[in-house]
Protein backbone atom coordinates (compact mmCIF):
# COMPACT_ATOMS: atom_id res chain seq x y z
CA UNK A 1 0.00 0.00 0.00
CA UNK A 2 1.51 3.58 -1.06
CA UNK A 3 2.15 5.81 1.77
CA UNK A 4 0.06 9.24 0.80
CA UNK A 5 0.87 12.50 2.99
CA UNK A 6 -1.38 13.93 5.17
CA UNK A 7 0.69 17.42 4.73
CA UNK A 8 2.40 17.85 1.31
CA UNK A 9 3.72 21.75 2.04
CA UNK A 10 3.35 24.38 5.04
CA UNK A 11 3.91 27.77 5.22
CA UNK A 12 4.92 28.82 9.37
CA UNK A 13 4.11 32.41 10.19
CA UNK A 14 4.22 33.94 6.90
CA UNK A 15 3.38 38.17 6.97
CA UNK A 16 -0.19 39.36 5.54
CA UNK A 17 1.62 42.42 3.92
CA UNK A 18 3.65 39.89 1.31
CA UNK A 19 0.23 38.01 0.51
CA UNK A 20 -1.42 41.21 -0.97
CA UNK A 21 1.42 43.25 -2.27
CA UNK A 22 0.13 47.10 -3.37
CA UNK A 23 -1.16 46.65 -7.24
CA UNK A 24 -0.55 42.89 -7.05
CA UNK A 25 -2.70 40.08 -7.32
CA UNK A 26 -3.02 37.79 -3.91
CA UNK A 27 -0.60 35.40 -3.92
CA UNK A 28 0.96 32.82 -1.52
CA UNK A 29 4.04 32.48 -2.73
CA UNK A 30 7.04 30.57 -1.13
CA UNK A 31 10.37 28.15 -2.14
CA UNK A 32 10.70 24.00 -2.98
CA UNK A 33 13.40 22.01 -2.36
CA UNK A 34 16.49 22.00 -0.64
CA UNK A 35 19.93 23.83 -0.02
CA UNK A 36 20.89 25.54 -3.34
CA UNK A 37 18.01 23.15 -5.52
CA UNK A 38 14.87 25.34 -4.19
CA UNK A 39 12.56 27.04 -6.67
CA UNK A 40 9.75 29.14 -6.22
CA UNK A 41 6.46 28.10 -5.98
CA UNK A 42 2.90 29.69 -5.61
CA UNK A 43 1.22 28.03 -2.89
CA UNK A 44 -2.37 29.61 -3.54
CA UNK A 45 -4.01 26.81 -4.85
CA UNK A 46 -3.72 24.92 -2.21
CA UNK A 47 -6.06 23.40 0.29
CA UNK A 48 -6.09 22.19 3.77
CA UNK A 49 -6.47 24.09 7.44
CA UNK A 50 -4.93 28.13 7.69
CA UNK A 51 -4.66 29.76 11.15
CA UNK A 52 -4.70 33.83 11.82
CA UNK A 53 -2.32 35.51 13.93
CA UNK A 54 -2.41 38.64 15.54
CA UNK A 55 0.88 39.99 17.44
CA UNK A 56 1.53 36.47 17.33
CA UNK A 57 -1.02 35.79 19.01
CA UNK A 58 -3.82 32.71 17.72
CA UNK A 59 -7.36 34.54 16.27
CA UNK A 60 -8.89 32.20 13.64
CA UNK A 61 -8.00 28.60 12.34
CA UNK A 62 -9.72 27.72 9.11
CA UNK A 63 -10.10 25.26 6.66
CA UNK A 64 -10.02 25.92 2.67
CA UNK A 65 -11.85 22.88 0.90
CA UNK A 66 -14.33 24.12 -1.45
CA UNK A 67 -11.91 27.43 -2.27
CA UNK A 68 -8.00 27.18 -1.99
CA UNK A 69 -6.23 29.11 0.39
CA UNK A 70 -5.81 32.18 -1.61
CA UNK A 71 -9.26 32.78 -1.86
CA UNK A 72 -9.45 31.76 1.96
CA UNK A 73 -7.34 34.62 2.93
CA UNK A 74 -9.00 36.98 0.03
CA UNK A 75 -12.13 36.67 2.19
CA UNK A 76 -10.66 37.03 5.13
CA UNK A 77 -9.07 40.63 3.65
CA UNK A 78 -12.40 42.14 3.81
CA UNK A 79 -14.57 40.02 6.25
CA UNK A 80 -15.16 40.51 9.78
CA UNK A 81 -11.64 38.68 10.25
CA UNK A 82 -9.91 42.00 8.23
CA UNK A 83 -8.33 43.76 11.27
CA UNK A 84 -7.72 40.60 13.06
CA UNK A 85 -4.57 38.83 11.52
CA UNK A 86 -1.12 40.10 10.60
CA UNK A 87 0.06 36.51 9.78
CA UNK A 88 -0.76 33.30 8.70
CA UNK A 89 0.17 29.83 9.01
CA UNK A 90 -1.40 26.76 6.56
CA UNK A 91 -0.65 23.41 6.10
CA UNK A 92 -1.39 22.20 2.42
CA UNK A 93 -2.54 18.67 1.60
CA UNK A 94 -2.56 18.70 -1.87
CA UNK A 95 1.03 17.42 -4.11
CA UNK A 96 3.14 20.19 -5.46
CA UNK A 97 5.23 19.71 -8.97
CA UNK A 98 8.67 20.09 -7.89
CA UNK A 99 9.21 21.72 -11.43
CA UNK A 100 6.91 24.72 -12.15
CA UNK A 101 5.62 24.33 -8.17
CA UNK A 102 1.68 24.10 -9.32
CA UNK A 103 -0.96 21.40 -8.06
CA UNK A 104 -0.19 17.87 -9.00
CA UNK A 105 -2.37 15.72 -10.92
Amino acid sequence: MARIPIVTSYGWHWRRDLFKAPGRRYHVVGRIGHGNRTKGADFGEQEGIYALYLDGQLTYVGIAVHQSLSDRLQVHCRDSHKDDWDEFTWFGSRAISPVSGTRGH
